[in-house]
């Protein structure tokens, strides 16, 4: 249960913030943030960070994935303007 507030509040920040930025980041900063907090929920339940996918000598999950997407795609974003 300790992990509601930390997540509550990520929430409405990020909700806050990609309300008053452009349209166009609000998907990308989306993936983030839900990356992120998918990342803080298998912490804690789990006490680590779950990777379930392994390709070669790369380990990661779906979390990740978003993240990095994400984090890229607000980048081209914003590089764009």
């Amino acid at each position: 249960m300790n992990f509601i507030l930390p997540v509550v509040a990520t929430v409405l920040l990020g909700s806050i913030l990609i309300l008053k930025m452009r349209d166009s980041l609000a998907l990308p900063l989306s993936l983030v943030i839900a990356g992120g907090i998918s990342n803080y929920i298998d912490l804690i339940r789990f006490g680590y960070v779950r990777d379930p996918l392994s390709i070669g000598t790369f380990v990661f999950n779906v979390a990740d994935i978003f993240i990095l997407i994400g984090t890229f795609w607000a980048i081209w974003v914003y590089t764009r303007r």
